[in-house]
Order: C-alpha cells, then structure tokens, then sequence
C-alpha cells in the first residue's frame, strides 16, 4: 500500500491540474456508491494521502468538513477495527495539515 501511497502522491504533486480534482470526484463517487468496508477503506486512504493537497485547494478546501462529517465521522462507529483505524489517520492528517497564511 505504501507505494501505491507513493504513486498517488507523486502524480497529483506533478500533475495536480489534470488529477487532483478528478481523484476527489473518483474517492467521492466510490463513497456515495454504498460501498464495502474493504473499499470505503481504500477510498479513506486514498483521502489521508492526499489531505496536504486537499487542504491547499481553494475549491476543496471549504467543503472538507461537510465531507468529513458526511463519511468520516460515522466510521469511527463501524465495526471493522481497521476502519476505525483508517479514520483516526485521516481525522489525524486533516487535524495536521497547517493553514494557508
């Protein structure tokens, strides 16, 4: 998983005009989509990696908080351990992320 991490990051630093937005809309409709555990983990993950960028952007920016409490918050109920981890890191990287001066 770390390298796919790595290749996410990496093509949206490097590409950020023509993937950044796109991924979002991707991780967004798989999230919508009434997904398993196993993808809304993937999709959560993919979301922490790219929480720098997110947090950047100013059209993404300013909806950050009706998604996390649209499909962040409800998580840390979920019955797989490993969810709840997911969501710990992502709160934790979006809690991170300094703010634009």
């Amino acid at each position: 998983m770390a390298a796919a991490t790595t290749f996410l990051c990496q093509l949206v630093s490097s590409r950020t005009k023509v993937t950044f937005l796109p991924i979002l809309h991707f991780v967004n409709g798989i999230l919508d989509s009434h997904p398993t555990a196993p993808q809304r983990f993937g999709a959560l993950n993919m979301l922490s990696a790219l929480a720098p960028f997110a947090m950047r952007h100013p059209d993404v920016k300013g909806k950050m908080e009706d998604f996390t409490m649209k499909y962040v918050f409800p998580e840390f109920a979920a019955p797989e351990g490993y969810m709840r981890a997911a969501v710990r890191l992502s709160s934790r990287q979006y809690s991170a992320v300094p703010p634009l001066t």
